[in-house]
């Protein structure tokens, strides 16, 4: 019989790594998890705290011999004003190559053992704006449009050198993804919250920016498709859920109405100028026939989970 294979993911205690630290609790590996600030509950698991932002994991790496480790951790960009911009760089550039890095010489300082991969989670934002294409596809040059998305496409740029010397290196490319214990500082949380409270709804530029929108299992499932059978340095997990702003501010009162959760006809709206409405979007085809994969949840059947959570953590407060 084979060993379990010791998969470590960092950032476990965030939207995407909760979500698949539960996935892969039901698969046949052993699991060691990261952890910041929110503390996490996992008493089958190897549980590390730590600052991945300064603090370098090449002797957790030792210890813990893992097999494969996905990076979710990453700097949020609803947190932070533009004069702190740099954070960016100093989280999601300096501290994910650093990560890389520490991987590639643990995997190079010991013996009888041969870690398989390191899987880094992205934005699809790195690419920048589209307009007159289906998407971006896999070799796609980036163009981030902000400090986030420059910061995000720095690191892969430097993670795939890495590839070079030893192909252990996958960048994940995702979309926005969403789904029960996603962050209240999202979209959809912040909708919510508004429309119940019968409160204005801020749209910056004409609600026409447009988001393909992932529901987290999907993404989740994606990423263990990568985990078990990933071979390439780049891939997309996208659905095919493209809706802008003003769909989803449509999409969630119709649901809460036909809930009997509000009975406004219409969303107050506040208007809010900007530069540009942009429009990110990629082209996952080549990954989902590489994977043998796809996100098979719509966006309303995942609005509906969402909003389900929703309103039971509220009646639960």
């Amino acid at each position: 019989m084979h060993k379990k294979e010791t998969v470590l993911i960092l950032g476990a205690s965030g939207f995407i790594g909760q979500r698949l630290k539960y996935k892969l609790s039901s698969e046949n590996y052993n699991l060691a998890l990261t952890y910041n600030n929110s503390k996490l509950d996992a008493p089958r698991c190897v549980v590390i705290q730590k600052d991945l932002s300064s603090d370098s994991m090449i002797n957790e790496f030792l210890k813990i011999k893992p097999d494969i480790v996905i990076n979710c951790t990453g700097l949020n960009p609803s947190v932070l004003q533009p004069k702190d911009d740099h954070l960016f760089y100093q989280f999601n550039r300096n501290a994910t190559t650093n990560l890389a890095h520490d991987f590639l010489m643990y995997s190079n300082s010991i013996e009888n053992h041969e870690p398989k991969k390191f899987i880094n989670l992205s934005t699809y934002e790195i690419y920048g704006n589209i307009k007159d294409i289906s998407g971006f596809n896999e070799l796609s040059g980036t163009n981030p449009l902000n400090a986030y998305a420059d910061s995000k496409a720095q690191a892969i740029k430097e993670i795939e050198e890495l590839c070079k010397e030893k192909l252990r290196f996958i960048n994940v490319i995702c979309t926005n993804n969403f789904g029960p214990g996603q962050s209240n500082d999202k979209l959809i949380p912040i909708v919510y919250n508004k429309l119940i409270n019968n409160q204005k709804i801020i749209i910056n530029g004409d609600g026409s920016s447009q988001r393909t929108w992932t529901y987290v299992d999907d993404t989740c499932k994606g990423i263990i498709q990568i985990l078990k059978h990933g071979n390439h340095s780049r891939y997309h997990l996208s659905s095919h859920n493209h809706v802008s702003v003003i769909g989803v501010i449509k999409s969630i009162h119709t649901l809460l109405k036909s809930k009997q959760i509000i009975s406004t006809d219409s969303a107050q709206l506040d208007w809010q100028e900007a530069d540009c409405n942009p429009v990110f979007k990629i082209d996952s085809s080549w990954s989902e026939k590489q994977l043998n994969w796809n996100a098979k949840t719509s966006f309303i059947e995942g609005l509906d989970r969402t909003i389900e959570y929703l309103r039971t953590q509220r009646n639960e407060k």
